[in-house]
């Protein structure tokens, strides 16, 4: 089961449901030892200038770096790490396309790579709240909430 949804119930496929164009897209794996893992023509929907991709992913084993989406580097939102599997919750602005290629960074050589992605279209991806490790336990992070956020 992937990370975003066992671990870290925060990043499920419902904690996006106030956006009513949010549309859940798909999940895939590679489970090849690698550095940085390639998910090619991935579906992002119809092009639309507003239009985000916002991609959960899980790493084994290992770090994780950073993702882009369609050639677009992704904004961090949420990068849970229980010290031994990685995961993040990454959002671009991905405006021209149907497909595009997934493609996350993790260090050396982890087991394996899972995704998850919606698309949303929306005026900003500024979050009204940020989550932080706490380098703690897996199970708790530092929540920043803006005034009135």
């Amino acid at each position: 089961m992937f990370l975003f949804q066992s671990k870290y119930p925060l990043l499920k496929a419902d904690s996006f449901s106030g956006y009513s164009d949010l549309t859940w897209r798909n999940t895939n794996s590679n489970t090849s030892n690698l550095s940085t893992y390639t998910f090619s023509s991935q579906s992002i929907g119809t092009a639309h200038a507003r239009r985000y991709v916002i991609v959960a992913t899980e790493i084994l084993n290992g770090t994780l770096s950073g993702v882009t989406i369609g050639g677009v580097t992704a904004t961090e939102l949420a990068k849970p790490d229980d010290g031994v599997d990685a995961g993040g919750l990454y959002i671009a602005n991905v405006p021209s396309g149907t497909t595009a290629d997934i493609v996350v960074t993790g260090g050396s050589a982890p087991a394996a790579c899972h995704i998850g992605w919606w698309t949303v279209n929306m005026a900003s991806a500024v979050p009204h709240a940020t989550v932080a490790d706490t380098g703690t336990s897996s199970n708790f992070g530092a929540m920043s909430v803006p005034d009135n956020g």
